[in-house]
């Protein structure tokens, strides 16, 4: 054991020293990796580890601050193992090591006469021990240390806290799932079962409107998605892959049907206050109803923040990163179908009209003929436009009647994909217009819409030419197999 014999009040000062060293020793041998041809003796190097330790210090004499000691505090990390431990014993890179003072520099120091400091093996021990030197081979600087300890300490920082966002993830969906049971094995039940509580009459058969596929949702979290968040405690590599467009794709029908739900629920409020005083539940089933819609918001925020940590830490970030677009893109579809089921007296099933790929306010002309499109620039009037894959729905909107409701919009008419002329899509970037004609049994009627500023105009302009170039294709698919196939990349 080594022990340092002097007389000194700042005892205390000298085992914190001492304390120090004997940590630089068990982080070089905790972290360097061993190489090939020491692993092959760990056996033998352990037992050589085991005897790298330092005794008690001893009371010692006054030392100056400016003495040895102090200095050789500055060098502390240049310690190494002498003979227990030697280069060959750990693969360390040639970058890390760098030059320490020589031992003849260190014993040219001048300490005051009254210091002592001796450092002596202790042979009370009945195993034989190793000093440690200052000066010996194989030497590196706290630097070192850093360089080598510091990314595993930010893989252990963030890894703790990708763990806390995920437990975060993991707890907030066990309470998401407990909502949506009050909806379904609360309010769906007794609105199905209960005889005591009457329902109304104009209720009967409508009741699937209010809830929407709720259920669905609900079994998919509770049975599926939950269990497998869950796991990710402990394989966090597999969070990636839950979060997908298919599974989450009923959010969609859900939210789609929500403004509809919401209409019913308010027509039926004394009805509902209820059945939720016989549940005894806080909130109301409107309360509830939003849960979904607010869950499928809040997935991205919490991905992000778990993408953040897993990317500091080094790990693979491609899974989450897919992950967190899914929950990007399936919030924008959900929102979007929430303001189409806002449009009143369409009679046209909106599941017919396809994938929707953009809506916004535009300034609008009213349908007219050719001859009189030069007055329909005149009157342009702003509407809600919505553009799907088979029609392009334009509305009035009626705002919202406080900051707790959303607009609503009316139908005003409507051009079907099929029938628009694609030669006679006609654009005009100066004044950021473009304009639609529509030709339905020899009728021609011609929509002029204008844009607010150049981005907006640039996102139109090709999104509906990508739905008429996609139409033209299909026509072309139908009426000339041949060419068709001539023209897919994929057939070359």
């Amino acid at each position: 054991m080594l022990a340092v014999i002097s007389t000194h009040p700042l005892h205390t000062y000298i085992e914190k020293v001492s304390t120090e060293i004997n940590t630089v020793v068990r982080k070089l041998v905790n972290t360097l990796a061993l190489d090939s041809s020491s692993r092959s003796t760990s056996g033998d190097l352990s037992a050589r580890l085991r005897k790298v330790r330092t005794a008690p210090l001893a009371s010692i004499s006054p030392i100056d601050d400016n003495s040895v000691i102090a200095r050789l505090v500055q060098h502390v990390a240049p310690i190494n193992v002498v003979s227990a431990l030697s280069a060959s014993d750990f693969h360390i890179p040639a970058a890390l090591s760098i030059e320490t003072p020589p031992a003849e520099e260190i014993s040219s120091m001048k300490m005051p006469s009254t210091s002592t400091i001796t450092v002596i093996s202790n042979d009370s021990q009945s195993e034989p021990t190793d000093e440690i030197s200052y000066n010996d081979a194989d030497q590196t600087t706290l630097s070192s240390f850093a360089t080598i300890d510091e990314p595993i300490d930010d893989r252990t920082k963030y890894g703790e806290k990708r763990r806390h966002n995920i437990v975060e993830l993991i707890e907030t969906e066990k309470e998401y799932v407990k909502d949506l049971a009050l909806i379904v094995e609360g309010y769906m039940n007794i609105l199905e079962n209960d005889k005591e509580i009457k329902k109304p009459t104009g209720l009967c058969g409508r009741e699937r409107v209010v809830f929407g596929n709720v259920q669905r949702i609900y079994e998919f979290h509770r049975d599926t998605f939950l269990p497998q968040l869950e796991q990710c405690i402990e394989s966090p590599n597999i969070l990636g892959r839950l979060f997908t467009t298919n599974r989450f794709s009923p959010y969609v029908r859900y939210c789609e049907n929500k403004p509809r739900s919401e209409y019913i629920v308010s027509e039926y409020h004394d009805y509902f206050e209820e059945i939720r005083k016989k549940l005894g539940q806080k909130l109301l089933v409107s309360d509830l109803l939003i849960k979904p819609v607010q869950r499928i918001m809040r997935y991205q925020l919490l991905l992000k923040e778990i993408l953040k940590s897993t990317e500091r830490m080094g790990d693979e970030p491609r899974a989450i990163r897919s992950a967190l677009q899914v929950m990007i893109e399936v919030p924008q579809q959900a929102n979007d179908m929430m303001n189409v089921g806002r449009i009143k007296d369409l009679s046209t099933n909106v599941h017919q009209l396809g994938e929707l790929k953009l809506q916004d306010m535009l300034l609008v002309s009213e349908p007219v003929t050719p001859k009189d499109t030069k007055d329909a620039e005149k009157k342009l009037k702003e509407r809600r436009v919505f553009l799907f894959q088979q029609s392009m729905i334009f509305c009035d909107e009626i705002p919202a009647k406080d900051k707790y409701s959303s607009p609503n919009y009316i139908y005003k008419y409507e051009l079907k994909i099929n029938k628009l002329q694609h030669k006679e899509f006609k654009r005009n970037k100066e004044l950021c217009q473009f304009t639609l004609v529509e030709v339905d049994a020899g009728n021609i009627r011609r929509v002029i819409c204008q844009c607010k500023d150049d981005e907006q105009y640039e996102l139109w302009v090709t999104n509906v030419n990508k739905v008429l170039q996609r139409q033209m294709d299909l026509i072309i698919a139908l009426t000339n197999p041949t060419a068709a196939l001539q023209k897919d990349p994929r057939s070359k």
